[in-house]
């Protein structure tokens, strides 16, 4: 048997395992045999040789002849080889996947990285010059998870290992671990895996209401949104200042792009939106007011004509456009109403119109007819004046009453005549 390029474990284990199956077949010989005596068995013993480490195998030696045993059968067997491992220390540490060994009369048992992988393995490369080590890219989409690694010949070297990548990566360096160089290699390459993309979402819109004052302000983030989850940073002070609203993505989101109607902005990944809040005054509700009336008189010529614009009314003020020209024409007044009060529409008894500016106005007319002369004047035909019928009938009453009176007392006077 040619033990050469064995390891040193292994040799042993052949070298216990042949002169066990002598010793057998010597023991159990007479019992099979019909008429040949038994025979002396003859055991050989074998020289084991140490494998050189890491090296380059030398040339073949001629394996030295096999030297008869002195002392007999049974001895030599039941003498146990000092400090050998048994056979289950040595089934704990023999890595039969990781390192094969080819023997002669057992070609089953691999040597070069051929006889350990199957097609689901990239192609054998063979190697030129047998360089120390050999650099690899994956390629794109792909990863090494482990790699066959033969150094030397098919019948010397190192033999064809089994290299695990842990983790798996793009990059590598085949190496051989017992011997410093590579006459062959092959990798295994296992798809990269991708993450599932993201699911854009769009985070909606909040509602804001920023009215007069602060008391009403109010404010709301946008409705629940699957894969959105919203912070609030609320940096008013007394109601005034922004209010920032961030929506953030949930682990397999992603917030897409703001188009056309979105108000927020896309920092970090994230929405944001500001909102701001002031303290504008509010306008009050106009109050309706009757501006009241005018007085004025337009009497005889125009010394005497006059007018004066209504009594002091709250929240009204007037304006005077004296149109008269020698105390002749219009008088125009102005109602205007204050800030916060509106003139009320006329009613019944108002003089007054609302132009297109909210303001009251009236229009007063003055004239210059003539007054009335003192002393009547003289009928032309009679040359009795024009009030001589009434100053005759006055005279005649006169006169009536004095003959009345006068008749009155003289029948007082007879009376008394004619009592006495």
């Amino acid at each position: 048997m040619h033990m050469k390029g064995i390891p040193m474990k292994i040799r042993n284990i052949i070298a216990v395992a042949c002169t066990t199956a002598i010793l057998t077949l010597g023991l159990a010989g007479p019992a099979f045999a019909d008429e040949a005596p038994p025979e002396e068995v003859a055991v050989t013993e074998t020289t084991l040789v140490e494998e050189a480490p890491a090296a380059e195998a030398p040339p073949a030696e001629p394996e030295p002849a096999p030297q008869p045993v002195a002392e007999p059968v049974a001895e030599e067997a039941s003498a146990e080889p000092e400090a050998e491992p048994t056979i289950e220390e040595l089934a704990e540490t023999f890595d039969a996947t990781a390192f094969k060994v080819k023997d002669d009369e057992d070609p089953e048992v691999p040597q070069t990285c051929k006889d350990l992988i199957d097609d689901t393995w990239e192609e054998k490369v063979d190697t030129v010059g047998d360089p120390a080590t050999v650099p690899y890219t994956a390629p794109e989409g792909f990863l090494v998870d482990m790699y066959c690694v033969k150094a030397g010949n098919e019948n010397s070297g190192g033999g064809a290992q089994i290299i695990l990548v842990d983790p798996p990566a793009a990059e590598i360096v085949i190496d051989h671990p017992d011997v410093g160089s590579v006459s062959h290699w092959s990798v295994h390459l296992i798809p990269i895996e991708c993450p599932p993309k993201d699911t854009p979402v769009n985070p909606g819109e909040p509602s804001s209401s920023d009215v007069c004052g602060t008391e009403n302000d109010s404010f709301e983030v946008p409705g629940a949104t699957e894969g959105m989850t919203f912070q609030v940073d609320d940096q008013r002070v007394d109601g005034v200042g922004n209010v920032v609203i961030t929506g953030i993505a949930e682990t397999g989101y992603v917030v897409e792009e703001p188009g056309e109607g979105d108000t927020y902005e896309l920092q970090e990944g994230s929405a944001v939106w500001t909102l701001v809040f002031t303290d504008e005054e509010c306008p009050r509700e106009d109050i309706p007011v009757n501006p009241g009336e005018p007085s004025s008189s337009d009497v005889c010529g125009t010394d005497d004509d006059a007018f004066s614009v209504p009594a002091a009314t709250e929240g009204m003020s007037f304006l005077v456009d004296d149109q008269r020209v020698d105390g002749v024409g219009d008088v125009v007044i102005y109602g205007l109403p204050d800030k916060g009060y509106v003139v009320e529409e006329p009613g019944e008894g108002d003089t007054y119109t609302v132009d297109q500016e909210g303001s009251a106005v009236w229009i007063l007319t003055f004239t210059d007819e003539a007054c009335p002369v003192d002393n009547p004047p003289t009928l032309a035909l009679t040359g009795t004046s024009a009030d001589g019928p009434l100053q005759l009938l006055a005279a005649l009453i006169l006169v009536g009453t004095f003959l009345t009176v006068v008749g009155y007392a003289r029948r007082r006077v007879d009376g008394r005549n004619i009592q006495q």
